[in-house]
């Protein structure tokens, strides 16, 4: 997956990408995890757009910030998550 420079400023992504979906969600708080887990299999099974706010812990500096989160996910031609757009 790409991000925005937004996202990777915001959540202190090392490396610059693509980035594997598990990675992204190894950044969310674990108390957070199976929550967020959940909404993006719903918006990748349903195509319905997402809007969710939780922990993130930025692998540059393990600081703990609150992101809102406001998008729909786009899939590439195996149907497989290739963007979230928000």
């Amino acid at each position: 997956l790409f991000v925005s420079e937004q996202m990777e400023s915001d959540w202190g992504l090392l490396g610059g990408g693509p980035f594997a979906l598990e990675d992204l969600v190894q950044c969310i708080h674990p108390e957070d995890q199976p929550r967020i887990r959940e909404e993006i299999e719903a918006s990748v099974r349903t195509g319905r757009p997402y809007a969710v706010e939780y922990k993130v812990i930025r692998p540059a500096d393990g600081r703990v910030i609150w992101v809102e989160v406001k998008g729909e996910i786009h899939a590439d031609k195996e149907g497989d998550p290739a963007r979230f757009v928000g």
